[in-house]
């Protein structure tokens, strides 16, 4: 008689999926709507306040299954910011591309990441929330995979354009600081703002004209002075 083949536990009913984000390509399975569930959960709270079985019951599957996908609570834990880091990443390299002049490539590096974060929320509290305030070489390691790819497309631009005459003498790694605090404070303030100053005050409309003002703010700062006009 043939072995019999264990079988996974039950899969969740693809209704309760959470939609996909923009720019994925929808899955419908149990592995990725628990993953996306632990994204929602720690965008909001630590990650010693989750709970394999919100997780679950989040995603409508099994509690059965976080086991069997990713075999334990910090196996889920690491696959959720993984795949968020990965996301960021490929937001940050869609946007650093070498083309264009200066100017643009500026600020489509500023203004853009901006925008893409607007419709990924989740993405700044999480990651501030559950790598960046956190210690051990883990978190370094994604620390340290996240801001180095930035600061190297940052610095090139930037010392190209020096190089060019079209920017100020600036360091680059200081911009880097500012083009990741200044949309990290915007997301991660959102709650305050919307509560002071209304729902208005965080709609994408205002995520645009935030990134607008944003890179107005670092060209207006970065773009070397006209020559004087020859008398």
């Amino acid at each position: 008689m043939a072995d019999a083949t264990p079988s996974p536990p039950e899969p969740c009913p693809p209704e309760p999926s959470p939609p996909a984000r923009r720019g994925r390509r929808p899955e419908g399975d149990a592995r990725r709507a628990l993953i996306e569930a632990a994204q929602a959960i720690l965008a909001a709270r630590p990650a010693g306040k989750l709970t394999v079985r919100e997780v679950a019951s989040r995603a409508g599957c099994d509690v059965a299954l976080v086991n069997y996908y990713f075999g334990s609570k910090d196996g889920l834990l690491t696959a959720a910011l993984e795949d968020a880091l990965a996301e960021l990443r490929e937001v940050l390299e869609t946007y650093t591309r070498r083309d264009g002049t200066f100017e643009e490539q500026v600020r489509r590096m500023v203004r853009e990441p901006i925008l893409a974060l607007g419709e990924r929320r989740h993405l700044p509290r999480m990651i501030i929330g559950q790598i960046l305030l956190e210690r051990g070489p883990q978190a370094d390691r994604w620390i340290a995979a996240l801001g180095m790819s930035q600061l190297q497309a940052v610095g090139g631009i930037v010392e190209d354009g020096i190089r060019s005459g079209a920017f100020r003498h600036v360091d680059a790694r200081a911009l880097v600081y500012s083009f990741s605090a200044i949309p990290a404070f915007f997301f991660l303030m959102a709650p305050v703002i919307e509560r002071i100053l209304g729902e208005e005050a965080v709609s994408q409309e205002a995520v645009e004209s935030f990134a607008d003002a944003v890179s107005d703010l670092v060209l207006h700062g970065l773009l070397a002075p006209a020559p004087e006009a020859e008398k």
